[in-house]
């Protein structure tokens, strides 16, 4: 057969022109080539989905593996919400999806810093409002039950970590115990700072010790002894020389000399049966003397430090649903919000009305934070909880 070359109409860079007699095998092997490459390519693809995972690689933590949990951010006042867990790592796509969180703290100079306090997983910070974590090398693993940032020096951070509060002054880099309890039961549950005079420091103990330091953490001292454990600490934000402790068993505390004497507010909460059990107080910043109480009995207030209490109008019935965590606008007390296991409540009427709004994440509403200049932007951090 006379051999006649023609061109078979393909790109030059592809398929060159070639004899009648070749073309069809030729063809042929370019179509099974392309279609391998498409293959491969595919199944790269799921490769790297599978070992990178869609939800990513999770902290370890939480036995859960649906990723619903870490930290979720609101832009309209809890509406909808969008879950914030990406983590900065060379390591590739890793993300707290499934960690359990115990608090989360703004730097007092810039709320778009935030360092969060993990159930296990240590201590993470964002310094762009939760569009990326980070990682602390120094404290990676155990619970974190409290955060203190120094108002005046962002790199001086305290965490309470088990029976230590731990300090570091070059922005997490490294770490050193500033005060330890010898005791097993002696584990920090509370700290809180004077933001007029941040070397001014106090901490709550699990046992009832209530310690305050006025040297940046180089010193401790025992400035009372309350027969049950502390779960918080309240400095007022106009005379940092009023502070409030409140107790598992032994109801709110408030001393007005900076710690030197307490007197017992129990008295004032008498017609309130189950105040004495403590479980949370948030202030409210936009007013004086105002701050709210979580309680057995359910959600106390008082605004005129303590004198006197009414008890919040909540749609959970008082003391059947544990609250979880608490949260008032910083600009607008008006504004309240508390989590459950199930549900976030809302209120813009300062706690005379509510409505609820939907849950994101199966898991509970373990600490809720509102931005303290931007109101509209709230942070839920969640936890799962054990059945």
């Amino acid at each position: 057969m006379r051999a006649r070359k023609e061109c078979c109409g393909h790109s030059p860079e592809i398929l060159h022109c070639v004899q009648d007699d070749d073309l069809h095998g030729r063809l042929k092997t370019y179509k099974i080539y392309v279609f391998m490459k498409k293959v491969y390519l595919l199944f790269s693809l799921l490769a790297i989905l599978v070992f990178t995972g869609a939800s990513c690689i999770s902290l370890k933590g939480s036995s859960e593996t649906s990723g619903t949990g870490g930290v979720f951010k609101s832009i309209d006042k809890a509406e909808k919400w969008q879950q914030k867990i990406a983590v900065s790592s060379v390591k590739g796509n890793v993300n707290i999806a499934n960690v359990d969180v115990s608090v989360l703290v703004f730097d007092p100079q810039d709320s778009k810093t935030i360092y969060l306090g993990t159930a296990n997983n240590g201590l993470l910070y964002t310094l762009d409002g939760a569009e990326s974590w980070q990682r602390v090398a120094g404290l990676a693993s155990g619970k974190v039950n409290d955060i203190v940032v120094d108002s005046k020096n962002k790199c001086a951070i305290y965490a309470a970590v088990g029976n230590k509060i731990l300090k570091t002054i070059d922005c997490a880099r490294s770490w050193q115990a500033t005060y330890v309890d010898s005791r097993a039961e002696g584990v920090i549950t509370t700290m809180a700072t004077d933001l007029d005079n941040p070397s001014v420091i106090y901490a709550g103990l699990a046992t009832g010790d209530l310690l305050k330091s006025v040297d940046s953490g180089a010193s401790w001292l025992v400035a009372n002894r309350f027969d049950s454990g502390l779960v918080k600490i309240l400095v007022d934000k106009k005379d940092r020389k009023i502070v409030y402790a409140g107790t598992t068993k032994d109801g709110i505390f408030k001393s007005i000399d900076a710690g030197k004497t307490w007197v017992d507010l129990t008295p004032k909460l008498k017609e309130f049966k189950g105040a004495k059990t403590v479980r949370n107080m948030v202030s409210d910043l936009s007013k004086d003397n105002t701050f709210l109480a979580d309680t057995k009995y359910g959600m106390i207030k008082t605004t005129d430090g303590g004198e006197t209490w009414q008890a919040m109008n909540l749609l959970t019935p008082s003391g059947d649903v544990q609250i979880y965590s608490l949260a008032i606008n910083p600009k607008n007390g008006n504004e309240i919000y508390y989590g459950t296991s199930s549900t976030i409540y809302k209120s813009v009427d300062g706690g005379a009305s509510w409505v609820t709004k939907k849950m994101p994440t199966a898991r509970a509403a373990s600490y809720l934070l509102v931005d303290p200049n931007e109101g509209n932007i709230v942070y839920l951090g969640t936890l799962t909880i054990k059945k």
